[in-house]
Formats: C-alpha cells, structure tokens, sequence
C-alpha cells in the first residue's frame, strides 16, 4: 500500500522493482512480481479497493505467464478459463 501517493507517481515506484535471479543448490530461478493498483474512489471500503487490486494484479500474473509460455513457444492457452481458449472456439462449416 502506498498510501498519500499521488497516482502519477505509482508507476514510476512500480519501475523500479524488477525480476532479479538468484542461485538455490547450484541452480537459477528468477524471482519476479506482480502488481495490482487501485486508487480510492468515493464510497469505497477497504474490501473493494483489494478487490480492485486483485483483480488487476491477477489480470498482471496471466499476462507474465502468457508471455513466459510464448517466450518458450508453449500454447497461451494454458492456464485460461473453458470457453476462452482458442481450443474451446466452435466452428461451423
């Protein structure tokens, strides 16, 4: 939470957390993150704006994972709901 923190300026802190790797019994792994922003908004209570937050921090994770995959020419379709994957589309001849 960053809160008094002008909404312009959550970028610009945001930049500057990147994916580092590290070495655990002689192997890499990258160590990476997800971020989910939500201002206040009038009205709002503190479960909305975390489900505000959740809901684009997850939006943020499928969309590294997606990269990831394709990056490693892996199916994007991994991971998604039935009914959004490409495999799930119905044609009709």
């Amino acid at each position: 939470m960053l809160p008094e923190c002008p909404a312009d300026k959550v970028k610009t802190i945001f930049s500057r957390l990147t994916s580092f790797e590290l070495k655990r019994n002689g192997k890499p792994f990258t160590v990476s993150y997800s971020q989910g922003v939500a201002q206040y908004q009038v009205g709002d209570t503190p479960k909305e704006m975390i489900r505000r937050a959740d809901e684009r921090l997850y939006a943020e994770k499928q969309k590294r994972f997606w990269l990831r995959d394709e990056n490693r020419g892996a199916s994007l379709d991994r991971g998604l709901p039935v009914g959004m994957r490409d495999t799930d589309a119905v044609s009709s001849s």
